[in-house]
């Protein structure tokens, strides 16, 4: 079997492990070491762990989902994302990647980007050709890894920069050397008597100013400019949504009108001081990550020379129910029959809405985990999965309770392979016969599955084909609620 077609790829690769895994179902053993080892460093708080909003995840504020261990079995959690594991003097970097997209396709991640992010365009760079001769499986995997860090260390570099720049442009006390005749600092007697020898009515003086003018800024610039270079279309998206970092970058510019002759290693060497300034500490951030992107060319975010487990992730489970929630949830506001969502709602998951729909309270739960795709394809349970299950209807009916909600609805992501025509596919699919119904205790529960293409020719058939889905679960949940 080719090393494309599987859901866990391993690569030697010099003094490098190159490991891919999917959320498609249970790690191998031969993976699995990895998992714990994971694990075991985050429950030691050894880890250093960014996600793509440019927030550590420290350990008393961020779930420790990453792996969820089901009789001694591992399964991916709701971060995914890249990291480096230094293991017996070797170097182990694993790609965590969603089950709807492969080494060739990025359509799924692309577009729950776009919708976390609010704005339009292609992400990822162009494919290896997988018809040319001279492609290796190796050459795909490396380019895999290659165009996955670039893609979520700029995101981390563009969440980091719009955290930051709220406190305005970065200021520190530098000292800078003058000689003319408007003394206003420290003479220094040294250049004085080096510089002016003659009577020139000039003196040499040193000031200390608190300033833009320094390599912190110079190295923020700097990293902005390495993304223009080789992820022009991506950034120029990013600029054109977010008009305050487009205003910052340009005053930056303005400062710097040559910062082209500033090398990568000087600027950061001048620029490795830590920010202890409380009143810029998201500057922080953005100063590490910049140095670490710019030193790396941008396929790492994290310093090499941290033993910790390093990495740089993406809630996916977050950005799921996002897209469920600007796409589906969000049209029964726009629609005459259906009210506002309910105020100060007693909640248990944060990817829950409830509106109100011809007078009947509806709470839609957004759930990315595979567990009621398997439920709702019949197929067999391990006893600790069927207990997750069972737990979230027992909690979704303990909501549909506190809230006088009569309808629950679950919308879950389920990849259909199909080739042909898409628009037929999705009328076919979305039959009454589509969406699963219990009455628990006077609730009525709806499962319905979201159809993810996984097989379109091109992600704008991708992006037209899952706004028909949107389309269909809308009218479909519109006909049963009465």
């Amino acid at each position: 079997m080719s090393m494309l077609e599987g859901t866990e790829i391993n690569i030697n690769s010099g003094h490098s492990n190159i490991v891919i895994l999917s959320d498609n179902g249970v790690i191998s053993k031969e993976n699995s070491s990895y998992a714990k080892y994971i694990t075991d460093k985050i429950n030691d708080d050894n880890y250093n762990i960014i996600n793509c909003d440019g927030e550590f995840l420290y350990k008393n504020k961020f779930d420790l989902n990453i792996f969820r261990n089901i009789n001694e079995d591992y399964y991916l959690g709701k971060y995914l994302g890249i990291f480096s594991l230094y293991i017996d003097e070797r170097v182990h970097n694993l790609l965590l990647k969603t089950r709807f997209t492969s080494l060739y396709n990025e359509n799924f991640l692309n577009m729950l980007f776009e919708s976390y992010y609010g704005f339009s365009g292609k992400l990822f760079e162009e494919k290896i050709d997988d018809e040319d001769e001279e492609t290796s499986e190796l050459d795909v995997i490396h380019n895999k890894i290659d165009r996955t860090f670039k893609t979520i260390n700029l995101f981390t570099y563009f969440s980091c920069l719009n955290n930051a720049i709220r406190k305005g442009m970065f200021r520190q006390y530098n000292e800078f050397e003058h000689n003319d005749t408007k003394i206003k600092g420290r003479i220094d007697v040294s250049r004085q008597v080096i510089k002016n020898q003659s009577i020139q009515g000039k003196v040499c003086y040193t000031t200390r100013e608190y300033t833009p003018l320094n390599a912190v800024n110079k190295l923020i610039l700097k990293t902005h400019l390495f993304y223009e270079k080789n992820n022009k279309k991506t950034l120029s998206c990013l600029m054109n949504k977010y008009k305050d970092a487009q205003k910052h970058i340009l005053q930056l510019k303005n400062l710097f009108p040559n910062i082209d002759e500033f090398g990568t290693d000087s600027l950061a060497k001048q620029a490795n001081t830590k920010i202890s300034n409380m009143v810029y500490k998201e500057y922080e951030m953005l100063r590490k990550v910049s140095i670490n992107i710019l030193k790396t060319k941008g396929r790492a975010c994290f310093d090499e020379n941290d033993s910790r487990v390093k990495g740089v992730v993406y809630d996916i489970e977050k950005m799921w129910s996002n897209y469920i929630y600007k796409n589906i949830i969000s049209k029964f506001y726009e629609d005459n029959n259906s009210k506002i969502k309910i105020k100060n709602k007693k909640k248990i998951y944060d990817n829950d809405s409830i509106i109100n729909y011809k007078n009947n309270n509806v709470m839609i739960l957004s759930d990315y985990s595979r567990d009621f795709e398997i439920s709702y394809l019949g197929g067999e349970m391990e006893y600790e999965q069927k207990k997750i299950v069972d737990k979230k209807i027992d909690d979704i009916i303990k909501i549909a309770k506190d809230n006088d909600s009569k309808y629950q609805v679950i919308v879950f992501p389920m990849g259909v392979n199909d080739n042909e025509e898409l628009k037929e596919i999705v009328d076919a699919f979305y039959q009454d016969s589509a969406i699963a119904r219990y009455e628990l205790d006077d609730i009525v529960l709806f499962e319905i599955p979201f159809a993810i293409f996984t097989n379109a020719k091109s992600y704008d058939e991708f992006i037209n084909a899952s706004n028909l889905v949107c389309d269909k679960i809308y009218n479909l949940l519109k006909e049963n609620i009465n």
